[in-house]
């Protein structure tokens, strides 16, 4: 062999034993490396206090929204209206004049237009005056003053009932937001079993009596006003001619085409307009106005989130797992967000860690778990954080342990 060829082998043999010398040591240091292993599952981000979903009370088209994404809103503030056969200028301008309006006082009525399905009970109020009118003339003079008299409790009565039964409709209404409120504390109480949970739910339960209270309080007197105008009624008829009577009781009839043509207009309202329940801040769903929608009883229009919303501490993420992995779940484990309307590879994702695990069932497919948002939405590229509408959803992956290089190949 020459000194050529046994260089040559020499060369071989040295490369071979670098090359097996290199994959021992890769070998080892993977031995003693880790990789991260996660389990991967669906979100939904939403406000740590509960957010009002704001549904219309029947279906139909959006016509006007009168709020704008974002907007902070006082408790009544009207939000949408659905299109209605009424002009809604014609149907406000009636109910400024309703406002004034009694039996003792009302103008001469005029024929008007635009009112739509409230035309016919204005038309019967207008019919109900001119007959009052004319049976006014066959009233004796000594029982006018009498009857003058009357009008003026009449009309004390009536302005009365008037203010009642708005403030009902309004007792109504805060009753039935107050049940909304309990059943929702009640909900969140027996489904985290949380002791922190027990005294919201009780304060809930007194406000909703409360308010069961009030409703109460005002059909009482309602009622008593009622009979007060019923025994003027029959007591006017009593002492009267049968001219006197005939006057009377047309003017309970004008009394009651007026009441009627008042509940026709409260019920357009909540027909046709949607109001805030309570303050907070507007948001759209998914960020978009609902103008032209076509709005149902049971989807939301748009939802109110708590006034005073700090986006960094008041959110937090519900993440739903298979089953199988759930026992591989702990506390304190590192979750990472990635939101289906901003793209990852431009906006990054926003870090999370597991805040509470469900009880374990056998029989379960899926679980949800709460995910603590400690940075809000800020993103991993620490740009502005991503922009909140509630029920915000995505992929998640929680990173359940460290795996070796052979745990993670076999």
């Amino acid at each position: 062999m020459s000194l050529t060829d046994g260089a040559k082998t020499r060369g071989a043999f040295l490369s071979v034993l670098l090359v097996g010398a290199a994959l021992v040591a890769g070998l080892t240091a993977f031995q003693y490396t880790t990789f991260p292993d996660k389990v991967s599952g669906k979100f939904s981000v939403t406000t740590r206090v509960r957010a009002v979903q704001v549904v219309a009370t029947r279906e139909g088209n959006v016509g006007a929204v009168f709020v704008r994404n974002g907007q902070a809103v006082d408790s009544g503030a009207l939000l949408v209206r659905l299109t209605t056969d009424a002009d809604p200028e014609a149907v406000l301008m009636l109910e400024n004049d309703l406002s004034n309006w009694t039996v003792g006082t009302l103008p001469d009525l005029t024929p008007r237009s635009g009112l739509g399905e409230l035309a016919s009970r204005y038309a019967n109020l207008r019919s109900e005056q001119q007959r009052l009118r004319g049976l006014l003339g066959n009233v004796t003079r000594e029982n006018r003053k009498l009857y003058q008299r009357d009008q003026v409790s009449r009309t004390l009565l009536e302005e009365e009932i008037a203010s009642g039964e708005i403030a009902l409709t309004a007792a109504k209404q805060r009753l039935l937001d107050r049940k909304k409120e309990l059943d929702a504390a009640r909900n969140h109480y027996l489904t985290t079993k949380q002791k922190e949970a027990y005294p919201p739910f009780l304060e809930r339960k007194k406000a909703a009596k409360l308010a069961e209270g009030e409703v109460e309080g005002w059909r009482s007197k309602l009622a008593r006003s009622r009979e007060e105008l019923n025994k003027l009624d029959r007591e006017s008829i009593r002492r009267g001619s049968s001219g006197d009577r005939d006057a009377t009781i047309s003017a309970g009839d004008l009394s009651m085409a007026l009441t009627d043509l008042r509940e026709a207009v409260r019920a357009w309202h909540q027909r046709h307009e949607v109001y805030a329940p309570g303050s907070g801040t507007v948001s759209f769903p998914e960020g978009n106005s609902p103008t032209g929608m076509v709005a149902a009883t049971d989807r939301p229009l748009l939802t109110l989130l708590p006034p005073e919303l700090n986006a960094e501490t008041g959110l937090v993420a519900y993440v739903t797992i298979d089953g199988a992995a759930r026992a591989t779940l702990r506390d304190g484990l590192p979750v990472r967000l990635k939101f289906r309307d901003f793209d990852f590879h431009e906006h990054g994702y926003v870090e999370g860690v597991i805040e509470r695990i469900p009880p374990a069932r056998d029989d379960q497919e899926q679980y949800t778990v709460t995910v603590d948002l400690p940075r809000g939405l800020r993103t991993s590229t620490d740009d502005e954080p991503l922009p909140f509408f509630d029920g915000m959803t995505g992929t998640a992956e929680v990173f359940t342990k460290e795996i070796t290089f052979w745990e993670m190949v076999f």
